[in-house]
């Protein structure tokens, strides 16, 4: 991803994972969520969501840098039209991981005014694997399983596998995706994988 705006050393960005936060700290499981955890609006994550793929489909929109040395971040941010509150749609890549995050509501931050509006984001909008917003703690569980632990109403799935591949170099693969609820309904969710060679 290439920068169009750049807001140096911002932590602004309260739903970015890659931001240095202050989270629990827990032993990752020996295996990661299915694949199609990682995609959304078929968008895969390492894949497909270079910023020409995601304006393909989603319409363009500018890129924010932030942050900086290793929580450095590039992001295109997307938001529902005429829905209260607002649905959020973000795409994030960092020195070594990417992400997305889809949440509702909360406060604004630094160049939130620069979300592209489109019709494609909604509460309809779902993973690939089937997780929306608006879900119980039950369904959340039913997609992902038991989470590896729970922290503030927060479900935080968080897993580590070494990778193979027939024909090419061998790399891990660490997964790392938050739920967060509010009244027992999903309202953010937060999905970053990373590969390290």
């Amino acid at each position: 991803m290439m920068d169009n705006a750049t807001v140096a050393g911002d932590n602004s960005d309260w739903w970015s994972l890659t931001r240095d936060l202050n989270g629990p700290n827990i032993e990752p499981q020996k295996h990661v969520p299915a694949a199609s955890n990682f995609s959304i609006l078929g968008i895969r994550l390492g894949e497909n969501d270079n910023s020409a793929h995601i304006a393909a489909k989603l319409g363009k929109a500018p890129i924010v840098g932030r942050g900086d040395a290793a929580t450095a971040r590039a992001q295109v941010c997307y938001v529902s039209v005429g829905t209260s509150p607002a649905v959020h749609l973000v795409f994030e890549q960092g020195e070594v991981d990417y992400a997305f995050y889809l949440f509702s509501g909360g406060p604004d931050w630094q160049r939130s005014d620069l979300c592209t509006k489109s019709p494609m984001i909604s509460l309809n909008v779902k993973s690939g694997s089937g997780l929306a917003l608006g879900e119980t703690q039950s369904q959340v569980e039913a997609i992902l399983g038991k989470p590896t632990t729970t922290w503030k109403n927060r479900l935080i799935y968080f897993g580590v596998v070494h990778v193979k591949p027939k024909n090419s170099e061998s790399y891990d693969l660490t997964s790392y995706i938050e739920a967060r609820l509010s009244n027992n309904r999903l309202t953010y969710l937060g999905v970053m994988k990373t590969e390290t060679e």
